[in-house]
């Protein structure tokens, strides 16, 4: 069995950071997720997306994947910032070295992954209907899609509980657009768009452990 794998932090890691990205944040008096649409509110405000440094982008990067992460982890869900590489699941070798036995995982990697590996991890996929009633009622959902181009940046983002101002777009039942969070190009706490219209086709999954 492959084991869950995150870096260990030898010291405080925050929102306020900008060379952490690959720790995952240990900060007093985090918001954890309960399994309700109001715990999920809490998460999106103390991470501030908009705000915190950790997610702003740069000249040369987004950060789509460490906001998925962090939203994951405070929902207790297993999604990996590094995973293990090919190499240490053939052998297998679960110690963990990073840039050896550990690589960093993008939104590319992520999609890849989920396809492949998230359904061990406690993952299911569904579609986009099911995951606005899934958030609505508290779940982890998350929606991934890889660039055609590998070499180009794909996209990660949880979908979220629609909010009084911020409503999922469809019709007849049928959800087209959900409610989403995300960091990347632009940071956005609540959002609806078709963002991933030139990629891969969108992949969506709910946490189930």
């Amino acid at each position: 069995m492959i084991p869950q794998i995150h870096l260990t932090p030898k010291r405080l890691i925050t929102r306020a950071q900008t060379d952490t990205r690959a720790f995952p944040l240990n900060e007093e008096n985090m918001p954890k997720g309960d399994g309700t649409p109001a715990s999920i509110h809490k998460i999106i405000a103390f991470l501030e997306v908009e705000k915190s440094k950790r997610y702003i982008r740069t000249a040369a990067s987004t950060y789509c994947n460490i906001y998925a992460y962090d939203y994951a982890c405070l929902m207790g869900a297993y999604l990996p910032r590094v995973f293990w590489t090919a190499d240490a699941i053939k052998e297998p070798n679960f110690v963990p070295v990073y840039g050896k036995t550990l690589i960093e995982m993008n939104a590319n990697a992520l999609y890849d992954w989920f396809k492949t590996r998230s359904a061990e991890f406690g993952w299911r996929e569904v579609n986009t209907t099911e995951a606005q009633q899934l958030a609505n009622q508290g779940k982890c959902v998350i929606m991934v899609a890889a660039n055609k181009n590998r070499a180009r940046s794909g996209h990660i983002v949880a979908v979220v509980p629609e909010t009084d101002k911020v409503k999922s777009v469809g019709a007849s039942g049928i959800i087209i657009q959900p409610v989403m969070s995300q960091a990347g190009a632009v940071n956005k706490r609540y959002f609806n768009s078709k963002w991933w219209d030139g990629h891969e086709a969108k992949r969506i999954y709910v946490w189930e452990h």
